[in-house]
């Protein structure tokens, strides 16, 4: 019985973690990131830092 209740307690980690990634990460404001989706904020950072880093050389 032991071995079944720990195969539940493995599937259901399974289950929240691909929740958290495809749902609640995609769709939730988050208000440290300026009330956007953690999602989406990693997608536009990259963009972020090279047009800070293009500032930073020109001076500007």
């Amino acid at each position: 019985m032991v071995a079944k209740v720990e195969f539940h307690f493995a599937e259901a980690r399974v289950s929240i973690r691909q929740f958290l990634e495809q749902v609640y990460n995609r769709k939730r404001l988050h208000s440290a990131l300026g009330y956007v989706p953690p999602a989406e904020f990693e997608a536009v950072l990259p963009a972020k830092r090279n047009e800070e880093a293009a500032t930073r050389r020109l001076g500007l």
